[in-house]
């Protein structure tokens, strides 16, 4: 029987020893009778330095410890309490407690098994995060880009003042919201977001509306969030700057490259970047596009009867009327070629509708002028295998045809 009892002391002493966490056994007046060899590496107190003197040696003497102590007076048990111990140098340790109490083969209560669970790295790795979180917090709302974060299926988790303020929306009622609502242009946005499974992070340009209807350009840079440990995705950060003054302003600039100054309409090197795309569309599918020159009669002896001014006007008032025909210019762009010749883009149209159209601008100028001015024009449409030259080269004799042939008329060829 004793050699059995020897064997049990030595199993639970093994026990004691290979727990990473102190267990200290008190008798009933809390005096250590047992110590762990881990309670001696943490706290630097050796067993026999500390054995039949009371547990309280190694807590702090604060409030906490004392409170902890008449709890286990008076229930016998305690459950994950937090207590500072201090060590044997004069350092303080954060230890999460659970106390039992310990019987005899007769249920007798002889004493209490006291077990402290280091959360000092715990505590630490907290107080780093709730610093870290406060940093992140402190920038998202004192910055000026907006930062939206998302769920792995693009839902809204968190918004930043900014981005309140720019789409007038709060962050209560931003949450679970798709961000691609706010986008023009939808479909760039989920184009961007499947760019996003191949690399880690993307950036591009986008034009964002607010929910007022206020349309505002942005640099925007997406990236994932994945786990540390796992890799998995966790959502994705967008963090978008407002780049609108610079692109209205890059935008001003590409007008004035494109535009001819004295009559607003495009000019002849923005012409030859057009009908190259009208080409590139119709050689990759079924579109079709007519081109059209376009020659004032008569504008010499215009010009030298009344004066460059007034010439300078009337080419104005021309631009005035291919605007009324085609206000936004959706199907027929107007270029000015060079002096007083003209070229109209008639996009996806045929011969036919593409003649009534050049047509119509042909007796709203002589009427304008009281005949004085009249226009000859040269008509083609897109044939298969057509390149800018061969397109340009047909309208230009036909051109030519109409002011050979008594002047103010449409030729097709």
């Amino acid at each position: 029987m004793l050699q059995e009892m020897a064997k049990q002391l030595v199993y639970l002493g093994n026990i004691m020893d290979s727990s990473p966490d102190i267990i200290a056994v008190t008798n009933l007046k809390k005096q250590l009778v047992n110590y762990s060899k881990s309670g001696e590496k943490n706290l630097g107190y050796l067993k026999k330095e500390l054995v039949n003197k009371s547990i309280k040696n190694i807590f702090k003497n604060d409030k906490k410890s004392r409170d902890l102590l008449k709890q286990v007076d008076l229930h016998g048990s305690l459950d994950d309490s937090q207590v500072t111990c201090k060590t044997k140098y004069g350092a303080e340790i954060s230890y999460s407690v659970a106390v039992r109490k310990m019987q005899d083969e007769d249920k007798n209560h002889i004493g209490y098994v006291f077990n402290l669970h280091d959360n000092h790295r715990t505590i630490l790795l907290e107080k780093q995060l709730r610093r870290h979180v406060a940093q992140l917090e402190s920038i998202m709302n004192s910055s000026g880009a907006m930062i939206v974060t998302t769920d792995p299926e693009g839902r809204i988790t968190q918004i930043n003042p900014a981005t309140e303020k720019i789409l007038g929306v709060s962050t209560n009622d931003m949450r679970g919201r798709m961000m691609i609502e706010f986008y023009k242009d939808k479909t760039l946005r989920r184009n961007m977001l499947k760019a996003l499974n191949k690399k880690e992070s993307v950036e591009f340009e986008a034009e964002i509306v607010s929910t007022a209807g206020e349309s505002r350009f942005f640099n925007v840079a997406l990236s994932n969030i994945r786990s540390p440990k796992s890799g998995n995705l966790l959502g994705r950060v967008g963090i978008s700057h407002d780049i609108t003054e610079r692109y209205r302003y890059e935008e001003r600039l590409r007008q004035l490259l494109i535009t001819d100054e004295l009559t607003g309409l495009f000019n002849r090197r923005h012409f030859f970047e057009v009908i190259n795309q009208e080409i590139k569309k119709c050689f990759k599918s079924n579109k079709t596009f007519c081109l059209a020159f376009i020659d004032f009669d008569h504008f010499k002896n215009y010009n030298d009867t009344r004066g460059h001014q007034e010439g300078d006007k009337l080419l104005s008032e021309y631009s005035h009327l291919c605007h009324k025909i085609d206000p936004k210019q959706k199907n027929n762009i107007s270029f000015r070629y060079g002096g007083d010749e003209f070229v109209m883009i008639l996009k996806g149209r045929r011969e036919k509708k593409s003649c009534e159209v050049v047509e119509k601008l042909r007796r709203q100028f002589r009427k304008h002028t009281a005949g004085t001015v009249t226009l000859s024009i040269g008509l083609t449409e897109y044939r298969t295998g057509d390149d800018v030259e061969k397109i340009i080269g047909r309208a230009d004799t036909a051109v030519y045809q109409s002011k050979n042939n008594d002047k103010n008329k449409v030729t097709i060829i």
